[in-house]
């Protein structure tokens, strides 16, 4: 579903750094929109949700949300 590699945890890792929040992981959403039908977005989240599909790599929390996850 998603993979997260070396250089993108690094990357991640850092930016979570930046934010004072080692609790952090990452957000993917996907949403209607756009000129392909759909819109990618990427954000930090403290909380995963119910519907939320958690995946860690390399260190990294990934929260996808149930109806993301199927485009994924």
């Amino acid at each position: 579903m998603v993979t997260v590699t070396d250089v993108a945890a690094d990357k991640i890792k850092t930016m979570i750094e930046d934010q004072d929040n080692p609790d952090l992981g990452l957000r993917v959403m996907i949403s209607g929109g756009g000129c392909s039908g759909f819109q990618y977005k990427l954000a930090f989240d403290k909380n995963a949700t119910d519907n939320d599909q958690i995946i860690e790599q390399n260190g990294i929390k990934v929260f996808v949300d149930n109806k993301s996850a199927i485009y994924l």
